[in-house]
């Protein structure tokens, strides 16, 4: 039998989930910066949609893809605190998986 290199597979490659993460961190610090100093009690801010159906599919990619890598379970041993902690508050429980978690291990395979 021919052996494979014990290569993991990748759900696509690692710079797609870099940019993913930096949309996503720039989207929550957009949205409040604009919460904060910008509107007034009571006002909205409305995206049009051109630029929020992307910014929003890349959040969910994101999401999604932090998720695969949770029930995976090949970086942490507590899945089911990271898979509730992401379906409680997602966007903000997968920058910290991502941050804490994937990027650390990312970084120690390339070395």
């Amino acid at each position: 039998m021919p052996s494979t290199p014990n290569v993991e597979i990748a759900l696509a490659n690692p710079w797609i989930a870099h940019f993913l993460a930096l949309v996503t961190s720039l989207t929550v610090l957009f949205a409040l910066y604009i919460r904060l100093f910008v509107l007034s009690d009571g006002d909205t801010y409305r995206f049009d949609p051109l630029v929020g159906l992307p910014i929003t599919l890349a959040i969910f990619w994101f999401i999604g893809w932090m998720a695969a890598d949770v029930i995976g379970g090949r970086r942490t041993s507590s899945r089911a605190i990271w898979l509730v902690s992401m379906v409680l508050i997602p966007v903000f429980s997968t920058l910290v998986y991502y941050f804490v978690l994937w990027r650390p291990a990312k970084r120690s395979r390339a070395e």
